[in-house]
C-alpha cells in the first residue's frame, strides 16, 4: 500500500489471532464467563460439524474454479427423502409390508440411507452435466438444482420436522464429537 509502513501487514496472521483473543475476551465478560464454558465449546463444535462437512465440500469445488449453490438445498432433499422412508411419522414415507406381524412398518437403513445417496449423485450428475455438456453457468445450473432439491424436500416432508431418529442412526446424532470431550 502507498504510504503505508511495508510491515503493518508483516504479521497480519498474529494481528487476527490478537483480534479473535479480544473477541472471545470481551464475550467471556458480557457473558459472564459462560461463552468460554466447555460445555458451550463443545455445543459449538457439535452444531457447526454438518457446516464444516458442507464447508470441506464446498472448498473442493471452489478450488476448481466452480460455484456450487445448491448444497443446503441438497443436504434438506436427501434428508427429507431418508426420514420419510426410514420413519412412520410421515404420511408419504415408503412402507413395507410385514408379512409375520401384518402392519407396516418404515424401510431400513439399509434402503434408506442408499436411497439418499442415489439422491444425492443423481441430481448432481444431473446438475453437473447441465454446466459441462450443455454449458448453463454453474451460478444458475446449481440455482435451479437448490430449488428442485428442496422442492423434493418438501413434497416428503409436506412442510412438517421430523422430530424421530431411527435407532441405527442414533450413534451419529449423539452429541459427542470423540474422545477429546471425555478427557473434561
Amino acid at each position: 500500500c502507498p504510504g503505508h509502513c511495508p510491515t503493518c501487514f508483516r504479521y497480519e496472521n498474529a494481528t487476527l489471532g490478537i483480534i479473535l483473543a479480544a473477541i472471545i475476551g470481551a464475550m467471556a465478560l458480557a457473558t459472564g464467563g459462560k461463552s468460554i464454558r466447555i460445555s458451550n465449546m463443545k455445543m459449538v463444535v457439535v452444531e457447526g460439524a454438518t457446516m464444516g462437512v458442507g464447508a470441506i465440500g464446498q472448498m473442493f469445488v471452489l478450488l476448481t474454479g466452480g460455484i456450487d449453490l445448491s448444497v443446503a438445498g441438497m443436504a434438506f432433499g436427501t434428508s427429507a427423502l431418508g426420514s420419510a422412508m426410514m420413519t412412520t411419522q410421515l404420511w408419504q414415507n415408503i412402507l413395507v409390508k410385514n408379512s409375520i406381524l401384518g402392519y407396516t412398518e418404515a424401510a431400513s437403513i439399509w434402503v434408506g440411507v442408499p436411497a439418499m445417496l442415489a439422491m444425492g449423485v443423481g441430481l448432481g450428475l444431473i446438475s453437473g452435466l447441465f454446466v459441462s455438456r450443455i454449458g448453463i453457468p454453474p451460478f444458475i445450473a446449481t440455482l435451479g438444482m437448490w430449488q428442485i432439491a428442496h422442492g423434493i424436500g418438501f413434497l416428503f416432508t409436506g412442510g412438517f420436522t421430523v422430530a424421530r431418529m431411527v435407532d441405527p442412526l442414533r450413534f451419529f446424532g449423539q452429541q459427542s464429537p470423540g474422545l477429546i470431550w471425555r478427557m473434561f
